[in-house]
């Protein structure tokens, strides 16, 4: 005795519905969900080049594109960037997680965010870059011009 599934007994159903119809109803479905769930992405550069003595912000050494770009793209890292070298040298490397932790405590909601690329070389053009005290005790320079 053969067994059939009671689906299989049935005719196959016929559609009337063109194959360009079924097409455009998917694609429909697929930018309704990328719209929904909108980023915005944050692309660090590789370098960027900044004045010394000014804030640095998110615009200065990245990428921002999405819904919330304009916001995010000002948030602050750094009042005065050249506090950031290390030995008075004229650059730094800025990390993605000092990106992130600079949009946390800006309160830009993380989960909506996407952030790429891992370090960028900021470099001092311009301005002063405020010098360290050496370890002999004495400051050398105090201000120097980039």
């Amino acid at each position: 005795m053969i067994h059939q599934l009671p689906f299989q007994c049935l005719p196959a159903r016929a559609t009337n519905r063109p194959e360009w119809l079924t097409t455009l109803a998917v694609l429909s479905i697929l930018l309704t969900c990328s719209v929904t769930f909108a980023q915005t992405t944050v692309t660090l550069n590789t370098s960027a080049r900044v004045m010394a003595d000014a804030a640095l912000r998110l615009s200065d050494v990245a990428t921002v594109a999405g819904d919330d770009a304009a916001a995010i793209a000002a948030v602050s890292i750094f009042d005065n960037a050249s506090t950031q070298c290390k030995g008075g040298a004229s650059w730094f490397d800025l990390s993605v997680s000092d990106v992130r932790s600079a949009l946390e405590s800006s309160g830009a909601n993380l989960g909506r965010t996407t952030l790429r690329g891992s370090t960028c070389v900021v470099r001092f053009v311009g301005g002063t870059v405020a010098r360290k005290v050496t370890s002999s005790g004495t400051n050398k320079a105090a201000m120097e011009h980039a």
